[in-house]
């Protein structure tokens, strides 16, 4: 969960919870009531009940309130962990694991295939029911760096959908590096020259 979903639901539940308050007290304090004068706009407000009727109506707000606490709580949670294997139901009704190793291995090798690609890693993990990968290519000095990255986001994230449907495939983060074994040598800096250019690293996420 990200920061702006968090704010959004803290700021539900404290909304929540104040106005089960407020309109607990206005049930109680019968000569009380809610004023909003906003220039063009005016609202009043007052609640009118005596007896069991209130003990219910104060009672139905205790639960909006505890309601709005306990969202205002949720929206602090961390994150659940990470998990490297997932249960799946498959279209037949049968239920199987699939663990992430399987898949790294099966994306592994499906990458090493692309144009220009020499090595690849891969980490995958699920959580929430969502697929997240990183992977770590090196290819061919001289490839172009933005054609890879792209395919191989499409092909990690085409991977996933097709071997653990069912689940939400996150964007693929995709860490590339240009300076594999055949990369021509460095040059030394030269006495008061410029210094040397380093290794070549892209690190960036598409989506596929």
């Amino acid at each position: 969960m990200n920061g702006l979903r968090r704010a959004l639901l803290a700021a539900y539940g404290v909304l929540l919870a104040l106005a089960a308050v407020a309109m607990a007290a206005l049930a109680w304090d019968g000569g009380s009531q809610l004023d909003i004068d906003l220039s063009n706009f005016r609202a009043v407000s007052f609640i009118d009940t005596t007896g069991a009727t209130r003990a219910a109506f104060t009672a139905l707000m205790a639960v909006l309130a505890l309601l709005g606490l306990f969202t205002a709580a949720v929206a602090f949670l961390p994150d659940g962990p990470r998990g490297r294997a997932v249960r799946l139901r498959t279209p037949s009704g049968q239920v199987v694991e699939v663990t992430a190793a399987a898949m790294e291995a099966n994306l592994r090798e499906l990458l090493e295939q692309l144009p220009d690609v020499t090595s690849a890693l891969a980490r995958i993990t699920f959580g929430r029911g969502v697929a997240h990968t990183s992977v770590s290519v090196e290819i061919q000095p001289g490839a172009n760096i933005a054609y890879v990255n792209a395919a191989v986001a499409h092909a990690a994230a085409a991977l996933l959908r097709d071997q653990a449907p069912g689940l939400v495939v996150a964007r693929p983060e995709v860490r590339i590096d240009s300076s594999g074994p055949g990369a021509p040598p460095v040059a030394p800096t030269p006495p008061g020259g410029q210094p040397a250019q380093p290794r070549i690293e892209h690190t960036g996420a598409f989506d596929d």
